[in-house]
């Protein structure tokens, strides 16, 4: 098994810093940067890069940057990270938070310490060879004065350097919470040697899962970061502190990423606790419109769209009572109809028309016609037929000429 560091057998005695060998010292000349690589002898005297190991606890997940915006270039990659709650770890031992705070502040101390040295402030071209200086014929007071401003600026970029660990910060005081507890953000590893679709990097950092039948299976490259984006979860990870990045500019910072992440619970999102009363449970077997890309199915009881509800609207119709004529009323109008609005809070029922037939024609009625028919409106309690939107036909008889009336 690969050596790792954990809180219980951390040494800050074992951390191996120097500027003398390429193995620990790299140069850029062209962009005008250094790196020291920090080195740690395990345990059975191996010495290799630093990789500690945190225990179980609660994190986010992945979250992703667009850097085409920061970086003022279009055609710059995303960035990942993920983190990890030091107060939320999963045996919730005090103790055990306590050391873990204390070993990363150990780490950060003994680096400080390290650059505050003279041989290596010089080595990193930060501090003045005196002799040179001497050589120059320079004053003992202008030497001085310019190795003293050379140390405080290079103290200053010293004290600059951020810490591991995240604290929440009090508005009113502008200093850290420590009572919320500490989280760690991790950068993911790329691999800038194989791309996705959208032609962005591949993590290159390991994602294990614990299934549902207790084996730990890997994710995929190609399914990250979407699998873990904003996913809360348990995890354990290992962290890698690879280097002391030291710019031209006095920005100094501690590089370290996530090297390998073990999900060992997926937390699931609240439920919803609402109690629908009884007249809108069938509301639960319509299907559900989302509202925002990040509402789930189960969360949200939507009624029916408002094109459903325009198809159901009920409207206004009216009822028409139509006059037959007489042998009184030959000369008026057998159209005349009468208009009566009905209440459209009722809904209406169609109005179903029943035809009563005469029996055919005899000597007596031969001058009537035997296809006169008489309408006659029925409840429609009678006979109901479902009908949405009825169709109501406008029939008009009229009587047939008689011998009185050519």
């Amino acid at each position: 098994m690969a050596n790792v560091i954990n809180y219980k057998n951390f040494n800050v005695n074992n951390i191996k810093l120097s500027v003398e060998h390429k193995k620990y010292l790299y140069s850029n000349d062209t962009y005008h940067f250094k790196k020291i690589m920090p080195k740690y002898v395990y345990e059975d005297g191996i010495e290799e890069d630093m990789y500690i190991q945190l225990p179980e606890g609660l994190s986010y997940g992945i979250k992703t940057f667009d850097n085409t915006k920061t970086k003022n270039d279009n055609k710059a990659p995303p960035s990942h990270s993920f983190s990890l709650a030091i107060d939320a770890l999963v045996n919730n031992d005090i103790d055990e938070k306590v050391k873990i705070i204390k070993m990363f502040e150990q780490i950060q101390e003994r680096v400080k310490a390290f650059l505050y040295e003279e041989n290596v402030m010089k080595k990193l071209g930060r501090l003045s060879d005196e002799t040179k200086l001497r050589n120059m014929e320079w004053s003992e007071e202008k030497i001085m004065t310019k190795l003293d401003k050379e140390k405080v600026n290079w103290a200053t970029a010293i004290d600059g350097i951020k810490s591991f660990l995240s604290y929440q910060i009090d508005k009113e005081t502008n200093e850290k919470n420590e009572a919320s507890g500490p989280t760690l953000f991790m950068k993911l590893k790329t691999d800038k040697s194989k791309t996705d679709k959208s032609n962005n990097p591949l993590i290159k950092t390991v994602f294990r899962q614990i299934n549902s039948n207790n084996e730990i299976e890997e994710i995929p490259q190609t399914s990250l970061p979407e699998l873990f984006q904003g996913v809360r979860c348990v995890a354990i990870g290992v962290v890698h502190i690879e280097s002391i990045y030291i710019p031209k500019l006095n920005n100094i910072s501690i590089q370290f990423n996530i090297h390998e992440v073990l999900i060992t619970k997926i937390i699931q999102k609240d439920k919803s606790r609402i109690q629908l009363p009884e007249n809108y449970l069938g509301l639960l077997n319509n299907k559900v419109d989302k509202i925002f890309d990040s509402d789930d199915d189960d969360e949200i009881v939507h009624s029916n769209s408002s094109s459903n509800k325009s198809s159901n609207e009920v409207k206004p119709i009216k009822k028409i009572i139509r006059r037959f004529p007489t042998k009184e009323n030959d000369d008026e109008s057998s159209n005349d109809e009468k208009h009566v609005d009905v209440d459209d809070s009722v809904k209406p029922k169609p109005i179903i028309k029943k035809v009563i037939r005469r029996p055919p024609p005899t000597k007596e009625n031969d001058d009537e016609s035997s296809n006169d028919e008489k309408h006659v409106d029925v409840d429609d309690s009678v006979k109901p037929k479902p009908k949405p939107k009825p169709i109501i036909k406008k029939v008009i008889n009229k009587r047939s000429p008689t011998k009185e009336n050519n």
